[in-house]
């Protein structure tokens, strides 16, 4: 009995763990899309410079790489290995914004792993299909992309300050976005260029039909249904060498036909 109850006990301690071990590397940092072949990603760094001046609300960012859960923004701890582009998993990372009596009532106490940037310890609770009765921000805060194979950019870091917070309006501002060489420069980082407009005076492109084969001088390969089908290529007429050789015939029995 007493070996019994030993087991038992084991096993109820040891399924703790094994989920608390499922839970860490279903969640651990991870980027979300590898660049295309010819680019390579770099260090991202996000800052909101005035959370603090907002202590009535908590930030959460999702979605995440760890699907159906929201992670707690918090000073000094980022959380860009989680972001997740636009793409057919899903739509970009996004911050919210939630009154913090709103998230203590939705998750009165938030497990906390080190999934953030550096492995710094954050809170993470579920949000499935978004965080409730929170503000989505109107803002792109995800990941930057690649940047090309040769370039010299290893981190790029993003500032934003929130502009507007309401009961129904959440705005953020991007301060300055910057860039960090291999050299450990740092540099603004120059705006991607909106691609250019088709001009609406330029004529549409016209396709030149092909000549055909006959016009080009060209002879068409013989048709499978034999000289007929060629003498109809060359525009004769199939019926004429018969009627040549009806005549013929004709011709020939009326001179053989006995005089009277």
């Amino acid at each position: 009995m007493d070996g019994m109850l030993k087991g038992r006990c084991t096993r109820r301690a040891v399924v703790p763990v094994l989920l608390s071990v499922g839970v860490a590397l279903a969640a651990g940092p991870s980027r979300a899309d590898a660049p295309p072949p010819d680019r390579r990603s770099v260090d991202y760094s996000l800052k909101v410079e005035n959370l603090a001046a907002y202590p009535d609300h908590v930030f959460l960012i999702y979605p995440t790489t760890n699907s159906g859960f929201a992670y707690v923004l918090e000073e000094g701890k980022g959380l860009t290995e989680l972001m997740m582009r636009e793409s057919w998993k899903g739509p970009a990372t996004r911050l919210y914004a939630m009154k913090r009596t709103d998230f203590a009532a939705h998750a009165p106490k938030p497990n906390k792993y080190p999934h953030g940037d550096d492995d710094a310890i954050v809170a993470v609770v579920d949000a499935p299909p978004a965080p409730p009765r929170a503000l989505k921000a109107d803002a792109e805060i995800e990941y930057p992309e690649g940047v090309p194979l040769d370039s010299p950019v290893v981190r790029v870091e993003k500032v934003f300050r929130i502009s507007a917070l309401t009961s129904d309006r959440f705005e953020l501002t991007l301060v300055r976005e910057t860039e960090t060489t291999k050299d450990g420069r740092s540099r603004p980082r120059p705006r991607a260029a909106p691609s250019a407009a088709p001009s609406a005076a330029a004529p549409p492109p016209t396709k030149t039909p092909a000549a055909s084969p006959s016009a080009a001088g060209v002879d068409r390969a013989p048709s499978s249904s034999g000289c007929r089908g060629c003498a109809a290529a060359r525009g004769e007429s199939p019926s004429l060498g018969a009627f040549a050789i009806l005549g013929a015939l004709a011709f020939l029995r009326r001179r053989e036909r006995p005089s009277a």
